[in-house]
């Protein structure tokens, strides 16, 4: 997330999300984040299902490494983790309209 104030100035603040296993993401995939700026950011998978998320200070600091054959080199580092619920209860919502059950 970039944040600027006026026109030459940028500050990048490094967010560390958390989904629900659930969400079967394969690298490359393309994630639509809305409302992140406010309490309950949402996240739009890419089978139309929409979660609801928190933020989340941790205790220390996440590390992301970018990982090679001949060790690791820090590229970040973070104190907030942006978590998504399981799709349970109203923490999910679909965008997919779901035909009624027939024989009951």
């Amino acid at each position: 997330m970039v944040v600027a104030s006026g026109e030459d100035a940028t500050d990048e603040t490094l967010v560390v999300v958390t989904l629900p296993p659930e969400a079967k993401l394969v690298p490359g995939t393309q994630l639509e984040f809305t409302d992140l700026g406010t309490k309950r950011p949402h996240v739009r998978l890419p089978n139309g299902v929409r979660l609801i998320g928190r933020y989340e200070e941790s205790v220390g600091s996440l590390l992301v490494l970018d990982v090679t054959d001949n060790g690791a080199t820090l590229t970040g580092k973070s104190e907030t983790r942006l978590i998504f619920a399981p799709s349970r209860g109203a923490g999910a919502k679909t965008d997919k309209t779901r035909k009624p059950r027939s024989g009951r």
